[in-house]
């Protein structure tokens, strides 16, 4: 072997200095994916002590509580806005119905003054129609048929419930209305007008 069989000191140098380098980067690349394992380990072993689906759970609900108070903020807003207008309205009611009692009242009162009087006669008893005159006695009733007997103005009289009886007195026109039969006694209504 000659001289030139040895490779020239130049390239061992550059070989040398070439595996440093690979094993500089090696030990480099190492390191590194060592210090992401490492951190990808802790933030794993993190997300486990935080219980990743139970915060995501939390969180969906108070997502869900919060939703639900913004539209009950917007609901009360929005009776805050329409409550005076209801007040009103109620009040506007309230006296519109003491108003409509009154009148009630008021009409009820005519129609108790347009209603005939009323006169209730016992079996076997008589009352007078027109002050001591036009005497109704009730001689018998039947509940089954309704009938009543009565005397009218000096005649006997077999009449059903709703049957009118008419007489002068006075110059006033009466007439008597059988209105209402029980076994023991009978009601009858009875209105006046001017005779003719």
């Amino acid at each position: 072997m000659g001289e030139n069989d040895h490779p020239p000191k130049t390239s061992w140098g550059w070989l040398v200095l070439l595996v440093v380098v690979a094993l500089g980067s090696f030990q480099l690349g190492w390191t590194i994916g060592r210090a992401r394992v490492d951190d990808e380990n802790q933030q794993l072993q993190r997300a486990k002590e935080w219980n990743l689906p139970q915060a995501l759970a939390s969180m969906a609900q108070l997502s869900s509580e919060l939703h639900q108070q913004l539209s009950d903020k917007r609901d009360l807003d929005r009776l805050r806005t329409e409550s005076p207008r209801q007040i009103q309205a109620i009040n506007d009611l309230r006296q519109q119905v003491a108003d409509a009692a009154g009148q009630k009242k008021v009409l009820e009162e005519k129609v108790a003054a347009c209603e005939p009087p009323t006169i209730t006669i016992p079996v076997g008893e008589a009352r007078f129609v027109a002050g001591r005159e036009l005497p109704l006695g009730l001689i018998e009733a039947s509940y089954l048929p309704k009938k009543a007997k009565v005397q009218f103005a000096g005649q006997a009289l077999e009449i059903p419930p709703g049957a009118k009886l008419e007489g002068n007195s006075g110059g006033v026109h009466y007439v008597v209305t059988l209105i209402k039969v029980d076994s023991s006694e009978c009601t009858f209504a009875i209105t006046k007008s001017p005779s003719n």
